[in-house]
């Protein structure tokens, strides 16, 4: 089946209240995400709210980035979506993931536009748990394989 973009939703707390309502910092993260997964960048918005939190979107040529943040509760919320080479999307969710500095993440795969190849017909998928990380445990990857289990990783 043919898969045309992939999209990723990032949870991400315990995020340093500072970084979050940071517009230049939240700013920054994002386009160097976009230029680390050499995304195309078209444009760009990003708004602090008062009396905290910021929402931000950049559009890609190949989709989208944006993030939403309510620093007084340390929490971020991300989408990153692409269509074309979903290896860089991937690069893009690492580099967010990690910018933030969370004290815990849960990140999930959506496979987007999903077709089958004989009638083109337009399929579903389930999202695909990337990765569910407590730092201040015992930290886990956990992979949805192929074989339709979730399999414990090396920590993020």
């Amino acid at each position: 089946m043919k898969t045309l973009g992939v999209h990723y939703l990032l949870e991400l707390a315990g995020c340093p209240a500072e970084l979050l309502d940071d517009v230049d910092f939240v700013r920054t993260t994002l386009l160097e995400a976009a230029r680390q997964a050499q995304a195309h960048i078209v444009s760009e918005k990003f708004n602090l709210f008062n009396p905290h939190g910021i929402s931000g979107f950049l559009v890609i040529a190949e989709s989208h980035l944006s993030i939403h943040t309510w620093p007084e509760r340390n929490y971020a919320a991300v989408d990153i979506f692409t269509c074309g080479h979903f290896e860089l999307a991937e690069i893009a969710m690492e580099f967010v993931a990690n910018a933030f500095k969370p004290t815990k993440s849960f990140i999930y795969k959506i496979k987007r536009g999903i077709f089958n190849e004989f009638n083109n017909e337009l399929e579903t998928s389930e999202p695909e748990a990337v990765r569910n990380c407590h730092l201040n445990d015992d930290c886990a990857s956990h992979i949805l394989h192929p074989d339709g289990f979730l399999h414990q990783a090396a920590c993020c």
